[in-house]
């Protein structure tokens, strides 16, 4: 298990560097849709109101776990949450 980790963390801090940022509208858009307040989902999800917030207004890239938490519970592709690569966005 720590080994797919390192792997995951070696990944994602590797996207970070060679990505463009996605759009946080899908998030809040997924969020309404849902009915939810901010507060609302980010109970739901198990995470702070302030990371749920951030990552809608695109001031921060959620990490991994939280990416997949979130991208989960609103049914989105992973892709959808955190950065993807610039020939996948062009897509």
């Amino acid at each position: 298990m720590r080994h797919i980790v390192k792997q995951l963390c070696y990944l994602w801090d590797h996207m970070l560097t060679q990505t463009a940022p996605a759009s946080p509208q899908a998030l809040r858009a997924a969020r309404r849709d849902k009915g939810l307040s901010v507060e609302e989902a980010a109970l739901a999800i198990g995470v702070s109101r302030g990371t749920l917030s951030r990552a809608e207004r695109g001031k921060t890239t959620p990490h991994p776990g939280t990416g997949l938490k979130i991208a989960g519970f609103y049914g989105l592709k992973p892709s959808e949450v955190w950065p993807v690569m610039p020939h996948e966005a062009a897509a």
